[in-house]
């Protein structure tokens, strides 16, 4: 059998890694249409100086599926890898009434002047909601919000915090909203409270451990963090393609696809130069995510009424100094930040002397590129995780694509999209990638998904 899969990011790749295995006498061609492989996983690579970084917070975290993680895992030299304990790799914090929060990213209500009424108000919810709600990701953020949390904690702490983050009202946001940066539970007590009340799953469901470090094992998810001393996630991306050639799968890079004929299958692109690649093919699939998919099926997008993606930008430094912080990212939920979320390479690369920083940020487009980094450099400092004013390198990427903000319009537009995807393509032709299936958005949701989904082909 002969299968394409257009795509060269880590979704395409892993399905052309589930097809070679479930048929291995088959002929598999990824096409992608940039020069490098990965998406936003291929980082960059500068040359002068010669440093590298993510385009964003990409460490890895085994999906549990062992064909997919051993397969990752195994790509680069075992030297070459850090492979955390469980608990270890992923130390997160934020910034949270002006207060940087090195023991955990939730919001630790602790030292707020409404504190006792937020928590005999969660604390309720724990004794008279059963069982607290999951997060359902398409339904409005306060509505969804006040089913989990109760009305008080909604209104005075979170739709604030996520209004500001993704700078829109919070009756436009979908739940995604606070799913998205992980604001799923509170602070709101010591240890010992919260170790008298954690085994009770009511509780634990909304009352996060004071201090991420002392999560007991029994209530760690087990799935162990992993990256690269060299080149970071663009390492493991280059590992997989590599391994994957080695299996006999073509790969080509810098091919637009100029035609897509599902009846009979067929796929038609060209290169920079002109020069054509036609490929008729038994099965097909599109690893796009389902607005990369519409394009390629001609698809009028105006039909859904997505949103405009909010200016995304990352802000890469070498700052003078190391940073004597373990946190590996910490995310900006405070109106005194202009961050969304910031990278600590120091925390994760096992090098006591790395001095990289990357900071994403949301909107903020009245701030110019070229004040940008020394505006953030200011808030960390404020927030006291530098103690430097100084850095030796400075870029502010935007990334082409934007960011999909979490709108309740967004987010329906996605699942319309989806379906009608899904409604448009033959059984021989598979969508995944962001936004298929119910709107998946986080990498290993989409790996395993794809992986799966792609052996109905065979």
């Amino acid at each position: 059998m002969k299968f394409a899969i257009i795509g060269g990011g880590l979704a395409g790749l892993m399905a052309s890694r589930s097809l070679s295995v479930a048929q291995p006498d088959s002929e598999i061609t990824v096409i992608e249409r940039s020069q490098e492989l990965g998406g936003l996983l291929s980082g960059i690579n500068y040359k002068d100086p010669d440093i590298y970084f993510d385009k964003g917070t990409h460490i890895f975290r085994e999906t549990g599926n062992s064909e997919i993680d051993d397969f990752i895992l195994n790509s680069i030299p075992s030297e070459d890898l850090i492979h955390f304990d469980v608990g270890q790799g992923d130390v997160t914090g934020a910034v949270f009434d002006g207060i940087l929060q090195t023991n955990t990213h939730f919001p630790d209500i602790r030292h707020r002047s409404d504190y006792k009424e937020l928590l005999q108000s969660l604390k309720h919810r724990t004794e008279s909601v059963e069982p607290i709600p999951a997060i359902d990701r398409l339904s409005p953020l306060v509505s969804g919000a006040c089913d989990r949390f109760g009305d008080l904690y909604v209104k005075h702490v979170l739709a604030p915090v996520v209004s500001r983050l993704y700078q829109l009202a919070d009756d436009e946001l979908a739940s995604f909203a606070f799913l998205l940066p992980g604001l799923t539970r509170v602070v709101g007590t010591d240890y010992a409270d919260w170790s008298a009340n954690s085994n009770y799953d009511q509780y634990r469901a909304l009352f996060a451990i004071p201090d991420q470090r002392q999560l007991p094992k029994s209530f760690q998810h087990g799935k162990r963090s992993f990256y690269s001393r060299h080149l970071g996630s663009r390492r493991f991306i280059d590992g997989v393609a590599h391994a994957l050639r080695a299996d006999g799968i073509t790969i080509l890079k810098g091919i637009t696809v100029t035609s897509l004929s599902l009846n009979p299958l067929t796929v038609i692109g060209c290169d920079s130069n002109g020069s054509q690649t036609k490929l008729k093919i038994d099965g097909l699939v599109i690893a796009t995510g389902v607005i990369g998919a519409a394009h390629l099926l001609d698809i009028d997008l105006g039909q859904f009424h997505f949103d405009t993606p909010m200016l995304n930008r990352i802000v890469n430094l070498v700052v003078s100094e190391p940073v004597d912080s373990d946190l590996c990212y910490f995310y900006g939920l405070d109106e005194s930040t202009e961050f969304y979320r910031v990278t600590n390479y120091r925390g994760f690369t096992d090098n006591p002397t790395d001095q990289r920083l990357t900071i994403e940020v949301l909107g903020h487009e009245t701030v110019d590129n070229a004040t940008l980094p020394d505006r953030l450099i200011e808030q960390l400092k404020d927030i006291g995780f530098l103690d430097c004013d100084r850095y030796l390198f400075k870029d502010v990427v935007t990334l082409k694509s934007g960011f999909p903000v979490p709108t309740v319009k967004n987010m329906s537009a996605l699942t319309a999209l989806s379906k009608y995807i899904d409604q448009l393509l033959p059984d021989n032709v598979i969508c995944g990638g962001v936004g298929s299936k119910q709107g998946r958005f986080f990498q290993n949701e989409i790996v395993e998904s794809i992986y799966q989904d792609a052996r109905s082909l065979v």
